[in-house]
């Protein structure tokens, strides 16, 4: 029976007092079922939040947008790869802190004091030597004597010559006790994060004699979005090994390997980064070989070389640009 029904028998049937009293019930009926919260419903919770203005309103978008930018911001990471001839020596800042990749040979010591005291540098945080022929070694002990050095790391093989006894010399007199690298290791450095891979051995194969370049530690720097390789001198036998390793991802830069020297590893190292940018570090009298630069230009790499002068890249976390 429909509801206009039951109000004309009430109507028709029922003395007027009674009448009255039905519908006050109904209307009180109806009246519950609208109006009061459901039983999912907590009254206190919607008190609360009508109180604050509702869950939604709490955060204003302007706050929401400057909280999600303070999330992505990220302060420069910067680095000079310096010109000093056919050898590595950058120089890496990132917030308050400095990072020395290779020191150049020993008359490129003072060239490295030079730059730091420029960028107003008073301590080096930590010193990477990826390995110890002259041309990465050699500038080291200059560094030692005149700047605080904090962490060292080295490969962890003896070197041999000048260079290399005069660096050990400085550490000691530095009071400095170097970790040489047998896994791979990991530290923040500014907003960045550093990993360095050591070599996946460090015996040197039968029949050969200068094995050097293959103990290289590589250097993978991450900067936001941004991710950066450093291979010293690896070589084919090397690239290859750290290349079946989880460091090996795709990057926005690369630094080449080995001065721009080429190997039959290089295309697979190309491959698996893809770089945008490469940066060789040669000179004039020791340039990169043709055939590598013919490898990058196929690849679509912008290539900076350091005997063209100082290279310097910057990354803000999300692009890089590269000036010489």
């Amino acid at each position: 029976m429909k509801k206009r029904q039951v109000y004309a028998m009430l109507y028709k049937k029922t003395p007027l007092r009674a009448l009255a009293l039905a519908f006050s019930l109904l209307a009180a009926c109806l009246l519950s079922s609208c109006g009061s919260p459901s039983a999912s419903e907590d009254p206190a919770k919607t008190a609360d939040e009508s109180a604050a203005g509702g869950s939604a309103a709490a955060e204003s978008p302007a706050a929401s947008s400057q909280a999600d930018a303070q999330k992505t911001a990220f302060s420069p990471l910067n680095i000079r790869f310096l010109k000093v001839g056919k050898a590595d020596a950058m120089i890496l800042t990132s917030g308050n802190e400095t990072l020395v990749l290779d020191a150049g040979e020993e008359d490129d010591g003072a060239e490295l004091l030079s730059v730091l005291s420029e960028l107003s540098v008073s301590r080096v945080d930590y010193l990477i030597i990826t390995h110890f022929d002259k041309d990465h070694v050699g500038g080291a002990d200059t560094l030692l004597e005149n700047f605080e050095v904090g962490t060292v790391y080295l490969p962890d093989y003896e070197g041999e010559g000048t260079d290399y006894n005069e660096f050990i010399y400085a550490m000691e007199k530095a009071g400095i006790s170097p970790i040489r690298l047998t896994a791979s290791v990991s530290f923040p450095f500014g907003d960045a994060q550093v990993s360095i891979d050591p070599p996946a051995s460090y015996e040197v194969p039968e029949g050969e004699t200068e094995y050097d370049n293959n103990f290289s530690l590589i250097t993978t720097i991450v900067h936001g979005e941004n991710r950066m390789v450093f291979m010293g001198d690896a070589e084919k036998a090397e690239i290859r090994d750290w290349l079946l390793g989880a460091s090996a991802e795709k990057c926005a830069l690369l630094k080449f390997p080995h001065h721009g020297s080429y190997n039959k590893a290089l295309s697979e190292l190309l491959k698996t980064l893809s770089p945008a940018y490469a940066v060789i570090c040669d000179s004039d009298k020791n340039p990169a070989d043709d055939k590598a630069l013919e490898l990058l230009a196929a690849c679509g790499v912008q290539v900076f070389e350091t005997k063209d002068g100082d290279v310097l890249a910057s990354s803000d976390g999300k692009t890089i640009s590269i000036v010489q």
